[in-house]
C-alpha cells in the first residue's frame, strides 16, 4: 500500500481495548466498561504482544460481555472471494468485503494464507511483515510465524530497511525495523498541522531526519530544525530538499542533515502576494538545479503567461522561459517533476488539471522538448511453446501482477502455466492471525 502509495486516513472508532488468542487479534466488544485515562506518551516502544504458533498452548484471553454483532464480520465465509492486488513478487491481498481482507503468500507450492484483517491501510514491510495502521493503534504481523507487535495509540508515518517511523500527533519516534527498539524521537507537535498528505513527508539524510508538514526534524538529535517552510522533494541522494520559503518569499535549497538554507532564488510574484502556495512547488531537474513556475504577465483573456524557471544552486544564476501555449488560471497548483530527461508538471486550477512535459535544459537554458514519452513495459510473455496462453472467464484476462485472474478465486502465472487457488483449510482458516475491530 503508496508510505503506500501516498493519502490522508479518516478518522475511526477507537477501540477499548486488546485482547490476544490462538493466533488472533481481536479489539474490545461492545458493552465493556469505560476505559481508563490513557497514561502520558512515552518515547520508548511499547511491549511487543505475541500470537502462540498453533501447535503452542494459547494465551489467556478476555472474555468479553456479549453483543450483537454481524455475523459476517465475526466469520467471513472462507468460500467467498473479491477483488486482488498485488504486493510485491509474491503478496497477494485480496479485499472481499467492508470487513474481510486476506493476505496470500503466493509459492511454488500453492498460495498461503497468512493473515485475515478488516481493510485498514496496510502496508508490507521488510522481512515478509505487514503493518495495519488502525489510526489509533498499529498492528504489525509477522507473516511466515504469526507473530504480533502492537503500538498502542501509534501511526506508522514512514519506513525504510532499517527503520520504522511512527508517533502520534505530539511526538515521533524512529524505532529499528527489525526488533522495535527505540533509535529516536523528536516532539513534532504542530508540523503535522501542515501535512498535506503522505507525498509530502520525505525520510532524508539516512534515516537520520523527516520532512513532515512544515517542518524539517531530527531523530538523531531529537530537535525541529526548520519551521514554517513549504517543503517539497529532496535529491536523489536524499542529502538536500527542494523548499519555499515565505519569510523571503525564495525557492531554497536546505541541508536534509543540518537544515541550514544553501542556494536561494527570489521568486516572482504579482504585487499582494506574500507566501508560498501550491504553484511554487520546486523539484530538482538534476542533482545542482531546481526548476518551478511563477506567473508573467496578464493576457486578459485567458490568464497570466506561465514562466519555466531553472536555478542553479552551485552559481545562484536563474534562467527564466516565457511559455507560448500554456497559461496560468485561476487556482493554479503545480507538483514538478522529471520523466526521461524532460522537466515536467502536474498542473491544477479551477478550470482545468493536466499534464505537461514541454521543456527541457540546454546548456543552463530552458528550450521546448522535443522527445517524447518512452512506451510502457508489456506484459510478461511466455517462456516457451508448450506453455498454454491463460484462458479467463468472460473472454479477456486482468492481471494482478503478473498473476492472470483466469477464475474467482484463481490465478495463473503466464510463464509457466501454473494455476494458483485461493482456497484455505479449516485448521489453516482458523490458525491464522486476524486483525478486527471488534463490535461497533
Amino acid at each position: 500500500m503508496k508510505p503506500s502509495s501516498v493519502r490522508t486516513s479518516q478518522q475511526r472508532e477507537r477501540p477499548s481495548f486488546l485482547s490476544v488468542g490462538l493466533g488472533v487479534v481481536a479489539l474490545a466488544a461492545c458493552g465493556a466498561p469505560p476505559p481508563p485515562p490513557p497514561p502520558p506518551p512515552v518515547l520508548l516502544p511499547q511491549k511487543v504482544v505475541v500470537i502462540a504458533p498453533p501447535s503452542a498452548t494459547p494465551a489467556a484471553s478476555v472474555t468479553a460481555a456479549p453483543c450483537q454483532e454481524d455475523p459476517a464480520r465475526v466469520e467471513p465465509r472462507r468460500e467467498a472471494h473479491g477483488s486482488l492486488e498485488m504486493a510485491g513478487d509474491k503478496w497477494l491481498v485480496e479485499r472481499v468485503d467492508t470487513y474481510d481482507a486476506r493476505i496470500w503468500e503466493v509459492l511454488p507450492t500453492g498460495a498461503k494464507l497468512r493473515a485475515r484483517i478488516e481493510p485498514y491501510d496496510t502496508k508490507f514491510l521488510p522481512g515478509d511483515r505487514l503493518a495495519v495502521d488502525k489510526n489509533d493503534d498499529l498492528v504489525i504481523v509477522d507473516l511466515p510465524t504469526g507473530k504480533v507487535h502492537v503500538e498502542p495509540k501509534t501511526r506508522l508515518y514512514a519506513t525504510t530497511p532499517d527503520y520504522l517511523f511512527v508517533g502520534d500527533a505530539k511526538v515521533g519516534r524512529r524505532v529499528r525495523a527489525a526488533d522495535f527498539s527505540a533509535a529516536g524521537s523528536v516532539a513534532w507537535e504542530g508540523a503535522l498541522d501542515y501535512m498535506r498528505g503522505f507525498e509530502d513527508l520525505h525520510v532524508l539524510a539516512g534515516g537520520d531526519t523527516m520532512a513532515i508538514g512544515d517542518s524539517l526534524v531530527s531523530f538523531a538529535t531529537g530537535n525541529v530544525l526548520v519551521r514554517h517552510v513549504q517543503f517539497s522533494v529532496p535529491r536523489a541522494d536524499g542529502k538536500r530538499i527542494a523548499a519555499c520559503d515565505s519569510a523571503s518569499l525564495s525557492i531554497v535549497e536546505v541541508d536534509a542533515a543540518t537544515g541550514a538554507f544553501g542556494a536561494r532564488f527570489p521568486l516572482r510574484k504579482p504585487e499582494g502576494m506574500t507566501d508560498c502556495r501550491t504553484s511554487d512547488n520546486p523539484a530538482y531537474a538534476d542533482d545542482h538545479t531546481l526548476f518551478w513556475f511563477e506567473m508573467g504577465s496578464d493576457t486578459k483573456d485567458a490568464g497570466r503567461k506561465m514562466i519555466v524557471c531553472a536555478g542553479d544552486t552551485t552559481t545562484g544564476k536563474v534562467a527564466r522561459f516565457e511559455e507560448p501555449s500554456q497559461t496560468w488560471s485561476i487556482g493554479f497548483s503545480s507538483y514538478p517533476f522529471v520523466e526521461d530527461g524532460r522537466l515536467c508538471t502536474t498542473i491544477a486550477s479551477f478550470h482545468t488539471s493536466f499534464r505537461a512535459c514541454d521543456w527541457a535544459l540546454s546548456g543552463g537554458k530552458i528550450v521546448r522538448s522535443t522527445a517524447k514519452a518512452k512506451a510502457p513495459p508489456s506484459r510478461p510473455v511466455r517462456a516457451s511453446k508448450g506453455v498454454a496462453k491463460p484462458v479467463c472467464a468472460g473472454g479477456e484476462c486482468t492481471f494482478v501482477g503478473r498473476y492472470a485472474v483466469v477464475a474467482e478465486g484463481k490465478i495463473q502465472d503466464p510463464l509457466t502455466g501454473r494455476i494458483f487457488e485461493l482456497t484455505a483449510g479449516e485448521d489453516e482458516w482458523a490458525a491464522v492471525p486476524r486483525v478486527t475491530k471488534g463490535c461497533r
